[in-house]
Order: structure tokens, then sequence, then C-alpha cells
């Protein structure tokens, strides 16, 4: 779905819910900035969700332009739910996957210069081509409104020469105050760059 055919549907959402909601399907985050250090972070929270309705999905590496590929999902959250987010590699890939969470108020988790926010928590099923690891987090909102988790593969800057071939095989969860999602419904957009 783009961007023009869910803009109408998030006014909408807005003048119905009176929430601030960011005005895209995507967050707002250079997704080539390996992190701002002036950006307000998401806390950490401890429900963590079960393992269960795993959403299954590849991601290309990079567009023409050298711009990551993202696939994000997007939900409607009250302040201080807690998002388990963890992804992993599978198939025949050896992608290194990246994840970033947004909330309504802009705060974010992930793009961390350390690689220590939603990227190299947990071994992954397949030892990744830069031998790292996968992202495993849960965060909390800040804020109300429109919540963003988005997943890429990290290639190495700055061309992305050591993506995984072709497309890379994922398995994603996300659990809201630990019960799981499904996440058919949820997906908004498929190998896009952010906005």
């Amino acid at each position: 779905m783009h961007a023009r055919t869910i803009l109408p549907l998030i006014v909408v959402a807005m003048l119905l819910n009176a929430c601030p909601v960011p005005p895209s399907t995507t967050p707002a985050i250079d997704g080539d900035d390996p992190g701002n250090p002036n950006s307000a972070r998401l806390s950490l929270c401890n429900e963590r969700g079960p393992l269960t309705l795993p959403f299954s999905d590849d991601l290309s590496c990079r567009n023409e332009v050298g711009e990551w590929q993202w696939d994000v999902f997007a939900f409607n959250l009250d302040a201080g739910d807690c998002v388990h987010v963890v992804a992993d590699n599978i198939g025949s890939g050896d992608a290194d996957l990246i994840a970033l969470a947004q909330d309504a108020s802009g705060f974010i988790y992930g793009l961390a210069d350390d690689f220590s926010q939603l990227d190299d928590e947990i071994d992954c099923t397949n030892t990744p081509w830069s031998n790292a690891g996968c992202p495993d987090a849960a965060v909390e909102a800040n804020m109300g409104g429109l919540f963003f988790v988005a997943l890429a593969q990290w290639g190495g800057p700055p061309t992305g020469e050591h993506c995984a071939d072709g497309l890379a095989g994922y398995q994603l969860h996300i659990a809201i105050n630990g019960i799981a999602q499904d996440l058919e419904e949820l997906q908004s957009e498929n190998d896009v760059p952010l906005d």
C-alpha cells in the first residue's frame, strides 16, 4: 500500500483520535544514518512475548540509489504499551538483520552506533556474513498513537556489498504487552526506503 492511499486514512484517524500521527506509513528516519545521538530513545520494558504467530518474508538489500530497503509494520498503541520485537534470518540466507522501533512522539529505538539496539542481541538461525547477531528487544511506547517497527538487512557501509545475495529470508515476531500479534494485517510497506 502506498503513502497516497494510506494518507487519507491517517488523517481521518487523527481527527477521530485527536492524537499526533506521522503523515506517512514509514518512520521519518534516514535509513542510511547509523544513528543520531541527539534522537530521543524509547525506554526498554520487561514484558516479553511468546514466539508464536511468526511472520515470514524476505528483504532486498539496497535500491539502485543505495538506500536500505525496509519492511515496515504499523499499529496503534497506548502510551506505556510494551512492544517485544524478535527477528531471525531463515532459509539459506546469511543476512545481518537490523530493526527500528518508533512511537508517535518520534522517539526511536534502533540504529545505535554500537549496534546495541534491535541489532545483535541474540544468535541468528544462520550465522550472518558479519558474524553478528539478530534483533531482540522490548521497548515502551512513550506516547499513544501510530507505532512503527521496521526491518532491513545491514550490508556494511558504504555500498552494501556484503548483503545476503538476492532476497534474504526472515522471520519476525512482535508481541504487545505479552500478546503475540498477527503481522499479516500490520505490514504497511514492503522493501521501501524510510522517509
